[in-house]
């Protein structure tokens, strides 16, 4: 190398030294200057855990820098330091002693230029062993194998970090684990009283004395009833099953519609009021002598409940007893016997009134609601009462005695939502900006209306299909069982619908309801008089692209009532109220006519009269998004009367309707109470929620056009967590309580991504956010030129397999792989691992349905956008039957036993059975 060459190249050397040098010593500086906030630190005593809490202001992007920590306890002269991954965040330092510690905060920017930015804080943990007890909250003692939660005095554990249980009947202690301010553990199979014990040990191994309780657990053998899910006394024989008043036999089933026995129902009727059964000498009838009915029947003598006197001829245990008999041991159990002998000759509205007996105890049990007559306008006195009457009696009874109405009590066994924070994903929650207001405006920091919705098998009280997938866990649009004989799809009947401008039919996600109202209600409605005396009726409730609600007799096809016209294409699918009265919610979704603007929003009517009672303005100023479409369908707590719905606005609706049914004047109104949840995430402009709404409980799920699933919870209208999940989701989320927990699935389209990408199917702890497995499936979004797009990927709601088919869930994807093709895939639950697919020539958007008979064996209704309706072997796929309807079916099906509905794009809403 020649002098000239190793003096230029030197030269250059230095050049770019000093020019790096140069460009980053004013980068360090910048950092140093621009960083004008604070952080402080949150000692949580109990887990032992400091959580600073950082707060600054900064003009440098958030991608050019990371924050490290520098932790030094007072006693040691290491230290340990750590990333905190970014901005306005916290760390939290677990496991600390009880010592003094000291915190540096630094910042370092991607040339690992380093600042110190804030000097030493410091902090003190101290630790503690608890000197108190601890609660049993037992969610259910009256099964076999009963898991036990400990709600421990938060007070009393400051500084507590581990915990070990064991039962009585344990000879060793658990292995000590981390301390959990909620514990669950297994308390075996066996019935009886159940010592519990519990000890606690800190950081430095000191070990608490042993804190004890007990429980009692009953022994229920036959607990999983399988015969009663779709009776229409379900709900209160579990009610009776979970209370261990009532059992079923040995195949675990219960044989509701067979009758019941009169000591049998004695039995049923002292054990339900906590009577204790009477044994010793006495021995009111000869018969019962040796009869294990006896200390029953001595209790209820005892009580006055029944008389010798009435029984002449002898007790007879084992003879059928009749609607009269129940009547009258019921009234007499709920110490009303004087006041029904006082009205024993009172007029009573039954057409067989001249064969009742003891018409006093018909009155007051009617009065009370207890018992009531049938469509047919009789009583039937004489007739031997079925053992699911007796269980529905009974319950009723056990509510009037409470001196509480159903709802209450019903409320009162449902409970918020337990949420291991320790175990929730909360890496996203610091990029939502929130805000809740009421209907006045003002903001709410606290909500007095507390939500806990019931679980999916008993969201309605009114038999069918009432919502938009049927329930508040999204998880089915059928309703009863099917017999399926022949394997094959009959178009019944078809009715003619309309269009508005270019909106023609029925469009997505368009589902219709299907209910069939008790009589008392029909009677209030303005249902034509030819539909409201037919027995049996059962009504369908249909939302169309022509801006109708039409009303139709699901045997027939034929008009029930007039439509409810709303002037404006509705593309959501409509609400019943699920407690059976004539609330009717719909949602709209396009704001013009004829090229003139009109009113967008959300509407609630009145079935009585089909006038509207309440609107909800899209169009909120509240909104940060000016497009005010409901896609998305409500659901309804009937414990609370409380409406819950998402806006395309980006808001999320919880309404407390404040609704006043008077059946005996066929009068109803509302009175809505509404509070609003807004949010906004950075770089996310895509608010709008066009899925509906799901809920667990007290938290609601729902995911919006910007690919971002939150989890809220509705009693502190605040967010549990947020996941991102990709793009755009209109598929509905879907809740399913498995043996592992409780999980949602989700799936997204091919939107923001382009003309290519991945409908991610992912699933999803509930109560966490964690994703257990995700599954991508290439789709195509066809782009037009005026830049609109006919997407795809996941527009379908899938089906949560039950029964035969649980361990699957299916969905429908559209343009998947090709842009006309779709595909229908069955998934394992537990593994994501595709268990049947199935490959369809033309696209679909039209969610799945699943059907089944009453052996449990499981068959898929699937529609496409060519017109098709498929009949699929739910466990493998195989197509079993296809017809033809005639044009693009982008609404979903509801199906009531074997008669599914559904509209298409071709303006004709379709009756088809399943034979």
């Amino acid at each position: 190398m020649t002098l000239k060459n190793f003096v230029y190249k030197t030269w250059c050397t230095c050049l770019i030294f000093l020019l790096v040098f140069n460009f980053l010593a004013p980068i360090k500086k910048t950092y140093a200057q621009n960083f004008q906030g604070s952080w402080v630190t949150e000692n949580n005593r109990m887990f032992t855990t400091v959580k600073p809490s950082i707060e600054w202001k900064s003009d440098t992007e958030q991608k050019e820098y990371k924050l490290i920590y520098s932790l030094k306890s007072n006693f040691s002269d290491e230290e340990s330091t750590g990333w905190i991954i970014s901005s306005n965040t916290f760390h939290q330092f677990d496991d600390l002693s009880d010592n003094t510690y000291f915190v540096r905060l630094f910042i370092r920017d991607t040339n690992d230029n380093e600042a110190q930015i804030k000097d030493i804080l410091s902090f003190t943990v101290d630790t503690a062993l608890p000197q108190g007890g601890f609660i049993i909250n037992q969610d259910d003692q009256y099964t076999t194998t009963a898991q036990v939660t400990l709600n421990l005095n938060a007070q009393d554990l400051n500084g507590v970090s581990y915990m070990s249980v064991k039962n009585l009947e344990d000879s060793q202690w658990s292995d000590w684990t981390y301390y959990q301010e909620t514990y669950l553990w297994n308390l075996g199979n066996t019935a009886g009283k159940k010592t519990v014990n519990v000890r606690f040990m800190d950081i430095a191994g000191n070990i608490s004395q042993t804190y004890s309780d007990t429980i009692i657990l009953k022994e229920i053998s036959d607990f999983a009833i399988t015969d009663t899910k779709y009776h229409w006394g379900k709900n209160e024989i579990e009610t009776l099953v979970r209370m261990g008043i009532i059992t079923g036999y040995p195949d675990n089933t219960f044989k509701p519609d067979n009758n019941i026995l009169r000591g049998e129902f004695i039995k049923i009727v002292v054990s339900s009021i906590g009577l204790e059964p009477v044994k010793g000498d006495n021995l009111t009838f000869e018969e019962l002598q040796n009869h294990w009915v006896r200390p029953y029947v001595e209790a209820a003598v005892k009580e006055e409940i029944i008389k010798a006197s009435d029984y002449q001829n002898g007790f007879n245990p084992n003879e059928y007893i009749t609607r009269e008999e129940i009547t009258k041991i019921i009234v007499r159990a709920l110490g009303r016997d004087n006041e029904a002998k006082a009205v024993q000759n009172a007029f009573l509205d039954f057409t067989d009134a001249n064969q009742i007996k003891f018409k006093g105890y018909v009155k007051i049990a009617g009065e009370l609601g207890i018992i009531n007559g049938f469509p047919n306008g009789t009583f039937a006195p004489t007739a031997q009462a079925t053992r699911a009457e007796a269980a529905v009696i009974v319950t009723r009874m056990i509510y009037v005695k409470s001196g509480k109405p159903l709802q209450e009590i019903t409320k009162s066994n449902l409970k918020e939502v337990s949420i291991d924070y320790d175990k929730v994903n909360t890496s996203m929650l610091n990029l939502l900006t929130v805000k809740v207001i009421d209907e006045n405006n003002n903001e709410v920091i606290i909500d007095d209306d507390r939500v806990i919705f019931d679980s999916a098998d008993n969201y309605s009280d009114i038999e069918g299909v009432t919502c938009f997938r049927g329930n508040n866990y999204r998880n089915s649009a059928s309703y009863g069982t099917a017999e399926i004989k022949e394997n094959k799809l009959e178009v019944i009947w078809d009715v003619p619908i309309s269009r508005i401008d270019g909106w023609t039919g029925v469009g997505w996600n368009g589902q219709p309801a299907i209910v069939k109202w008790s009589d008392k209600v029909k009677q209030n409605m303005n249902i034509y008089d030819s539909k409201k005396n037919k027995n049996d009726l059962k009504e369908v409730i249909y939302g169309t692209l022509d801006g109708n609600v039409y009303f139709l007799d699901l045997e027939n096809g034929e008009y029930t009532r007039k439509p409810i016209n709303l002037a404006a294409p509705i593309k959501g699918s409509v609400s019943i109220d699920p407690r059976g009265i004539p609330l009717l919610y719909v949602g709209q979704g396009i704001d013009k006519v004829n090229e003139e603007k009109v009113e967008i929003g959300y509407r609630i009517y009145s079935l009585i009269d089909q006038k509207k009672l309440y609107f909800i303005n899209g169009i909120d100023r509240f909104a940060y998004r000016g497009w005010g479409a409901f896609d998305s369908t409500a659901i309804v707590d009937k414990h609370t009367d409380t409406m819950v719905v998402g806006g395309e606005n980006g808001i999320l609706y919880k309404v407390k309707l404040n609704s006043n049914y008077n059946i005996q004047d066929g009068t109803i109104s509302i009175d809505p109470k509404t509070v609003r949840y807004r949010y906004w995430k950075n770089g996310n402009k895509y608010q709008g929620i066009e899925n509906s709404v799901a809920t667990y409980r007290n938290l609601a799920y729902f995911a919006d056009n910007g690919g971002w699933l939150q989890c809220i919870n509705l009693n502190t209208m605040k967010p549990v967590w947020v996941q991102n999940v990709t793009d755009d989701t209109d598929s509905t989320i879907v809740l399913d309580e498995e043996q592992d927990g409780v999980s949602i699935y989700t799936a997204c389209q091919v939107d923001k991504q382009g003309e290519e990408g991945f409908s991610y199917i992912r699933k999803i702890n509930a109560l966490t956010g964690n994703i257990v497995w995700k599954r991508p499936y290439k789709a195509i979004s066809k782009i037009r030129e005026n830049r609109s797009a006919s997407n795809g990927g996941a527009f379908a709601t899938p089906v949560v397999g039950k029964n035969q088919l649980d361990n699957l869930i299916i969905y429908n994807l559209a343009r998947c792989e090709e842009i006309e093709k779709g595909k229908i895939v069955a998934l394992d639950k537990h593994t994501g691992k595709e268990v049947w697919t199935l490959n369809l020539k033309n696209y679909s958007w039209s969610s799945p349905v699943d059907v089944y008979t009453k052996e449990g064996k499981g068959y898929i209704i699937v529609c496409n956008s060519a017109g098709i309706m498929y009949l699929l072997d739910g466990l493998t796929g195989a197509v079993l039957d296809k017809i033809y309807l005639g044009s693009n079916i982008e609404g979903s099906p509801a199906v009531y036993d074997d008669i599914i509905v559904v509209g298409t794009r071709g303006q004709k809403i379709f009756g088809v059975k399943i034979k």
